[in-house]
Order: C-alpha cells, then sequence, then structure tokens
C-alpha cells in the first residue's frame, strides 16, 4: 500500500492526542495551514482530503505495477561503493509495496539539493531504465498512470513539509500532480 497520510493533518492530530504537541508537529501543521497561500486554494484542498484520505489513490494505484520500497530513500540512506560501481539503500525498516515513481519522486524530493541533473531529467532516466530492465518501451504502458498517481501521493504525504521547507519549489509539484488528480475525479 503506498505510503501517503503519515504527516496528514488528521495524522498530526492523532499524535497531539497520544503523545502531545511537538515541535515537529507544529512546524507540519503551520505548513498545511499555509498551502492555500501557496497554491491555488482549491488544489489544497484536494491534496489534504487525500491526505487524509488516501482510499482514492490506493485504490487506482492498486491495480498498477509495484515494487518493493524502502519508503524512505533520501541521500542519507544511501551509500556508495565506488571501488565496486554499487549503491546500497539502507534503511529498510518500512518496507512496503509501493509504485515505481513514488521512491524516485521521495528521492527528488529529499535529494534536491544534490541532484546533477534536472528533475526531469533525471525521472525520464529512470523511466528508461525501468524499461530496459523490464524487456522493452513496450512494456511501460502503465508508467505515466502511475507517474501521475504517485505525484499525486507523493504530494498529499508531503505538501505540509514542503511547503515549510522550500515553498518555491511547490509549483513544480503541484504542475505534476494535476493529470494524477484528474484521473482521481
Amino acid at each position: 500500500a503506498l505510503q501517503v497520510g503519515h504527516t496528514s493533518p488528521s495524522s498530526l492530530e492523532r499524535v497531539r492526542r497520544q503523545m502531545g504537541t511537538s515541535a515537529i508537529v507544529e512546524w507540519i501543521s503551520q505548513g498545511w495551514e499555509q498551502l492555500p497561500e501557496i497554491v491555488d486554494p482549491g488544489i489544497a484542498h484536494d491534496i489534504r482530503a487525500l491526505a487524509d484520505d488516501p482510499g482514492p489513490v490506493a485504490t487506482a494505484a492498486a491495480r498498477l505495477p509495484q515494487t518493493l520500497s524502502p519508503t524512505d530513500p533520501r541521500p542519507a540512506n544511501l551509500a556508495v561503493d565506488t571501488a565496486r560501481g554499487r549503491v546500497y539503500f539502507l534503511d529498510w525498516a518500512r518496507p512496503a509495496p509501493a509504485l515505481p515513481a513514488y521512491d524516485l519522486l521521495y528521492w527528488v524530493f529529499t535529494g534536491d539539493r544534490h541532484l546533477a541533473v534536472p528533475r526531469e531529467a533525471l525521472i525520464d532516466a529512470y523511466a528508461r531504465a525501468l524499461a530496459r530492465a523490464r524487456g522493452g518501451d513496450d512494456t511501460m504502458d502503465w508508467w505515466e498512470e502511475q507517474l501521475a498517481l504517485s505525484y499525486v501521493a507523493f504530494v498529499a504525504s508531503f505538501a505540509g513539509i514542503k511547503a515549510q521547507a522550500k515553498p518555491s519549489a511547490l509549483p513544480w509539484w503541484i504542475e505534476r500532480i494535476r493529470p494524477g488528480l484528474d484521473a482521481l475525479t
């Protein structure tokens, strides 16, 4: 199942009730409150609704190919063995099935300052490598749909954080969720 909603407004409220407030919970909550000021309020409403109830995204994603995800593939959880030419993902504490692009988008989100190429080039390179690994482009008719849903799932998961950490990047993400939102309606 997609990892959506763990930083949603309703999840943050549950954390407050169970454990009390914390600086990080309040910081993310403030991001959710600021979201309609940063992006179109209608889109902000849709994102918040999907964060609180990711069922529509999960249902749409269930019929698409999935992969085992570490669910936290950020630069801090990466080890590179340059001598052997290998890359290792660390922190497999919460593995889960996910759409292939979801981890890729997590990497783009958390590794923004480390990216040596534009985001779009990285996403295209990943899609080409995945197609090669699956035996060719003709097996990838599902790629665009799962990419669109991955954008929606990812933004619904992290909009509150992005609104606080790097609000200037939100338009790039919002522009890419529109096809996925349209597919859910």
